[in-house]
């Protein structure tokens, strides 16, 4: 077998692989409860639970809403992968980047996790009520 795993992540491995289901389980439901929230709200979300991805036109007023009630909030890609520089030698039209220039500005991450229990949820949601 190649393995580009250390030890100690190959040892920990069975042991995660026995308990995913269970994580899993708990992201759903988290991201139910989330949804649920925002079902009347203007934002798009991202169904991909590794993340809960929201987009609003809001993100910096959300961010700043869930930092002061002491929830972390990561801005993913803050800058669109075009104009970083991996990409500075292609020459890229305006045109085709709109949509990844529009979510950079938009798009923030709401906690999701099997570490989140109810009451970590319940704290995050109505934070978000007001912004749309």
């Amino acid at each position: 077998m190649n393995s580009r795993r250390d030890p100690i992540q190959a040892a920990a491995l069975p042991i995660k692989l026995e308990i995913l289901h269970k994580w899993t389980d708990r992201r759903r439901a988290v991201a139910s409860s989330y949804s649920e929230s925002l079902k009347y709200l203007p934002v798009r979300l991202e169904p991909v639970w590794h993340h809960y991805v929201v987009c609003t036109r809001e993100r910096d007023n959300l961010k700043d809403l869930l930092t002061e009630a002491g929830v972390g909030t990561p801005i993913h890609n803050p800058i669109p992968p075009h104009m970083q520089a991996a990409y500075n030698h292609l020459i890229i039209s305006p045109e085709a980047v709109l949509l990844g220039l529009q979510l950079s500005d938009q798009v923030i991450s709401r906690p999701i996790g099997p570490h989140l229990d109810a009451a970590a949820v319940t704290r995050v949601i109505p934070v978000c009520g007001g912004v749309s």
